[in-house]
């Protein structure tokens, strides 16, 4: 056999052996990823995430309110909608307490 033989030979072999050694590792580490012991972290989306986030702080959830209504409807209308619904609630709300005591 001539030179150039042995040497695609050669090169053949070590690729065979890094391609065995490369799949050995990908089942190892695909054996490690399927461990039951594995703690599963909580899969919230964004959405979830930015819902939760809302839901846990009203004010912010006021504003962002507010904030889309004066897209939808032009400043001026949320505003009186404002004025009329929302302040007038909180007032209601304010005397209630205060009555309370």
């Amino acid at each position: 056999m001539n030179r150039q033989a042995l040497s695609s030979h050669d090169d053949h072999a070590a690729l065979l052996l890094r391609m065995s050694q490369s799949r050995d590792a990908l089942r190892e580490a695909n054996a490690i990823g399927l461990n039951p012991r594995r703690q599963k972290r909580n899969a919230m989306t964004s959405a979830t995430g930015a819902a939760v986030a809302l839901a846990n702080a009203p004010h912010v959830t006021f504003v962002l309110a507010l904030c889309v209504g004066a897209l939808t409807f032009g400043p001026s209308r949320a505003l009186r909608i404002f004025l009329r619904a929302g302040a007038s609630a909180w007032l209601a709300n304010s005397a209630k307490r205060v009555t309370r005591r």
